[in-house]
């Protein structure tokens, strides 16, 4: 996966929507919000608004996080899966 360092913007949602990857995070909520809640979404999304990052918070631990990776159209090129308690995966999407 690309780890090059760039400045990401970090957006909260209240849910996700959707089967297949990526994931599209809904209900976006303000910072401030998030100390009201037991469980969000953090988004992260590189210069272009390209979701490269989603991680679900419940009770302030991460339970899981994707990282997107996107072929140059704009096609997901591949996702690493990491879970709490489980191995990181990766699938790839030629």
């Amino acid at each position: 996966m690309n780890d090059a360092k760039q400045a990401l913007e970090c957006r909260h949602y209240a849910a996700y929507t959707g089967a297949r990857l990526p994931l599209k995070p809904i209900t976006r909520i303000d910072d401030c919000e998030i100390q009201q809640r037991n469980t969000y979404f953090r988004g992260y999304y590189d210069d272009r608004s390209c979701l490269v990052a989603l991680e679900k918070v419940a009770y302030g631990e991460v339970e899981f996080k994707h990282r997107y990776s996107y072929h140059a159209d704009g096609r997901i090129k591949a996702v690493e899966l990491l879970a709490r308690f489980e191995a990181p995966r990766v699938m790839r999407f030629d």
